[in-house]
């Protein structure tokens, strides 16, 4: 009987890690699915291209000390995503860091890869230099 309680018990604990991990991975890669509001989606993407010198006054300032990402439009032969960037540099119009999560669509790059992105492929940016996070205006989105 102990044997088997203690199988049981095992079990439960890989199967509450199992939960933690695939839940943990479906919100680091969240991705906009077809359901969501597009009207709502514009008008996310049109306030953070607005306030996108906002974004970069921040990360002049506080580029070395806070947290920066940026999620871009990437369009690749295998398909379109917008992916989340943390952001190391800010080059002529060109942001270069590193993927912040698994693109879903796009093959041959990985969480932690370097990517560079044009400033014009930006739909959406977040920072955080200590008083809480700014922007992320597209994952403010409801779904419908």
């Amino acid at each position: 009987m102990s044997k088997f309680v203690a199988l049981l018990a095992a079990l439960i604990v890989v199967a509450v890690a199992v939960v933690l991990v695939i839940g943990q991975g479906a919100v680091s890669g969240m991705k906009t699915s077809q359901t969501v509001d597009q009207e709502g989606r514009g008008a996310a993407v049109a306030m953070a291209k607005r306030r996108l010198p906002e974004f970069l006054e921040a990360f002049a300032k506080h580029g070395s000390t806070g947290k920066f990402a940026v999620c871009a439009k990437v369009t690749k032969p295998e398909g379109v995503e917008n992916v989340w960037i943390r952001l190391g540099r800010y080059e002529n119009g060109q942001f270069h860091g590193r993927l912040d999560v698994d693109p879903m669509e796009l093959k041959g790059v990985k969480k932690g890869d370097e990517m560079s992105v044009d400033q014009a492929s930006v739909v959406d940016w977040m920072y955080d230099i200590g008083g809480g996070p700014e922007g992320g205006f597209t994952l403010k989105i409801p779904s419908s």
